[in-house]
């Protein structure tokens, strides 16, 4: 039996917001196709977000953004399989210098997962 996918998908205020709704419009067809596929089998895919700080269930997402099935506390331990990283919208240079800067924990995560 192979362990279920785990995916992080980052959320910022400055991130482009169409490229992560696209990502979780993927997971949840992957998703809704497993269940088709094996309906009493376990879900073989979850994810979560974090913001550019590392934090996960960053303040601002959208209610439709979160997973409804609660990830399972031996998948939460571990670290991602995939991580999804939109682009920034910055409105100049020092701008995004600054997202650059607040990004340094999320950076972290992306190598421990990499």
């Amino acid at each position: 039996m192979t362990s279920a996918l785990l995916v992080e998908l980052l959320w910022s205020p400055s991130s482009t917001h169409g490229a992560s709704f696209a990502a979780l419009d993927v997971l949840q067809a992957l998703r809704a196709l497993a269940s088709m596929r094996a309906p009493r089998a376990a879900v073989p895919l979850h994810w979560r977000w974090f913001d550019m700080r590392g934090r996960l269930r960053p303040a601002g997402l959208p209610a439709i953004c979160r997973d409804p099935r609660p990830v399972p506390a031996a998948l939460a331990r571990r670290p991602a399989d995939v991580i999804v990283l939109p682009g920034w919208l910055a409105r100049d240079v020092p701008h995004f210098e600054r997202l650059v800067r607040e990004a340094a924990s999320g950076a972290a995560r992306v190598r421990r997962v990499h």
